[in-house]
Parts: C-alpha cells; sequence; structure tokens
C-alpha cells in the first residue's frame, strides 16, 4: 500500500518499488498506476500475485480533528 505524501504523488517511486519486489509476483500496471481514481487504487494488473494499491490519506484533517477532541475546541 502507497500513501501519504509521495506514496500518492510518485508514479516513479511505486514503479520502481514494485519493479524491486517484482520476485514476489508484484505486477505494475502502468496504466492504473498513472491514473489513479478514486480514494483507493490498485495499481498492479489483474492476477498479479501481489497486489498493491494506492490510498488517499488525509494527515492533517485527522490531526486537526484529534487536536480539536483532546483540546475542547
Amino acid at each position: 500500500m502507497f500513501s501519504g505524501g509521495i506514496g500518492e504523488k510518485s508514479v516513479d517511486l511505486r514503479k520502481e518499488v514494485l519493479r524491486r519486489v517484482k520476485w514476489l509476483g508484484a505486477e505494475v500496471d502502468d496504466s492504473a498506476n498513472e491514473k489513479l481514481e478514486g480514494t483507493v487504487t490498485e495499481i498492479t494488473k489483474k492476477g498479479s500475485k501481489l497486489k498493491s494499491f494506492v490510498v488517499e490519506t488525509d494527515e492533517e484533517g485527522w490531526c486537526a480533528r484529534l487536536a480539536r477532541e483532546q483540546l475542547g475546541f
């Protein structure tokens, strides 16, 4: 799973990581890797033994919510 700043935004990083674990059965789908759709996108080919996903995150939003709850805002 790739998420957060670089995991969500770097096509090249995801491709390189999956290339390095190809021996585990990862087969990157270049089209899906380049064009993310929705909050969760599978970026491995259909039938790939190792599945990989890009998941949108909102760290700043969660930090703000938690701070508001803890501090009573």
